[in-house]
């Protein structure tokens, strides 16, 4: 799931920042419900998991620690996405910032082999 968004594999590359975000946006949507499921579910889910509740921290019953652990999965997975999208939101406002003052691709055409370079006013045919 990472890969798309820090994209370690040139074939990734292609995407665009705005992609990312969404892609971003739509996987923390996706596992939305998970936490707050195990927030209020109101039974022990895993039966298995009883035999040894509060071996480690005694106080917490199997439903608490349940509650605790979808508390925490919510809390982790907020802050890991809130920081993905607020890196892939700075990378594309860095690039932004580097391309500023050239030339993209708009502004290029290929005429009988020649390339040409127009400004904003031969754009809008003055």
């Amino acid at each position: 799931m990472w890969w798309v968004i820090i994209q370690p594999v040139p074939e990734l590359r292609n995407f665009d920042y705005i992609l990312r975000a969404a892609y971003i946006f739509f996987a923390s949507l996706a596992l939305f419900p998970i936490g707050f499921y195990f927030i209020i579910v109101q039974e022990a889910l895993f039966p298995m998991y009883m035999v040894v509740s509060g071996n480690i921290i005694p106080p917490l019953t199997p439903i608490y620690d349940q509650q605790l652990a979808g508390g925490l999965l919510k809390v982790i997975q907020m802050f890991t996405y809130a920081y993905a999208l607020l890196f892939i939101m700075f990378s594309w406002g860095k690039q932004e910032q580097t391309m500023e003052g050239q030339s993209g691709e708009d502004h290029i055409r290929y005429v009988r082999g020649i390339v040409v370079h127009l400004n904003k006013d031969n754009e809008k045919g003055n």
